[in-house]
């Protein structure tokens, strides 16, 4: 399975910034790119994300997903922080 060009581009971009490690996508299960968060792991899949929240992993897949409140800019592919909050309400 194959992704589109202009996401790899960013993955590999995000890769070369340090701040997360890009995987070749051979099938829907296995990790497409992750990225290292101050306490765990954002894995992300074809078809959805995982992360721990209570010391369980939870899956969530793109097709539940209802909303998206970003609050995401440029900074974080500039490397201009070196941290990031991040969190799932």
């Amino acid at each position: 399975m194959r992704i589109r060009r202009p996401l790899e581009k960013r993955m590999r971009q995000l890769e070369a910034s340090g701040r997360g490690r890009f995987y070749e996508v051979v099938g829907r299960e296995q990790v497409l790119c992750s990225v290292e968060l101050e306490a765990d792991t954002l894995d992300i899949f074809v078809d959805g994300f995982s992360f721990v929240s209570g010391g369980e992993v939870r899956k969530v897949l793109f097709d539940d997903v209802l909303a998206i409140k970003s609050h995401l800019n440029v900074s974080l592919f500039s490397g201009g922080r070196e941290s990031f909050d991040f969190f799932c309400p």
